[in-house]
C-alpha cells in the first residue's frame, strides 16, 4: 500500500462506479442491529488501543442493547452509589435520566461515523492507501452493528 497522499488523485470512472457498492454496504451497516460478535470486537478493540500506543482495557463489557448498554455505563461511572444490578437504578431521578440520555445520545452520534468509515473502506481497498488506525474502526464497525 502506498503512503497517505495530500491530495488525492482523480477517481477513474470504474472507480467511481465501485463507489456506489461501498455506500450501499456502508448503508446496511450503519442500520444493522445484529448481534455483535463479542470475542472479535475484544480482539480489535486490544489491536486498535496497541495501533494507538495505549494500554489494553482490561475488562469488557456487552449489553443487550443501548437502554441496557447506557445503564451499564452510568452504574460503571458511579462506583460511589454500590450498584449492583441495572433493575436497582431509579429512572425517575432527573440526574440518572441525563446521564443515561446523554450516554444514549453519545451512541447514537455513532451511526454518522459510517459516512466517513466508507469513505476510508473505499480508500484502502481501491486506491491501496494505508490507515491502520481507521482499517481498525472499519473492522469494529463490521463486527459490532451500532
Amino acid at each position: 500500500m502506498s503512503e497517505n497522499p495530500k491530495v488525492l488523485p482523480p477517481l477513474t470512472d470504474i472507480q467511481m462506479e465501485k463507489s456506489k457498492a461501498y455506500i450501499k454496504d456502508w448503508e446496511k451497516i450503519n442500520v444493522s442491529t445484529g448481534q455483535c460478535n463479542f470475542e472479535k470486537a475484544k480482539e480489535i478493540v486490544k489491536k486498535c488501543y496497541k495501533l494507538n500506543g495505549l494500554e489494553e482495557p482490561k475488562k469488557f463489557y456487552l449489553a443487550d442493547c443501548p437502554i441496557s448498554g447506557a445503564l451499564m455505563a452510568y452504574i460503571l461511572n458511579n462506583p460511589e452509589l454500590k450498584i449492583k444490578s441495572i433493575d436497582e437504578i431509579d429512572m425517575n431521578d432527573p440526574v440518572v435520566k441525563v446521564a443515561v440520555l446523554d450516554d444514549l445520545r453519545n451512541q447514537c452520534y455513532g451511526c454518522m461515523n459510517a459516512a466517513w468509515l466508507c469513505f476510508y473502506d473505499f480508500l484502502e481497498k481501491e486506491l491501496k492507501i494505508e490507515y491502520p488506525k481507521i482499517s481498525c474502526l472499519i473492522e469494529m464497525a463490521n463486527v459490532c452493528g451500532w
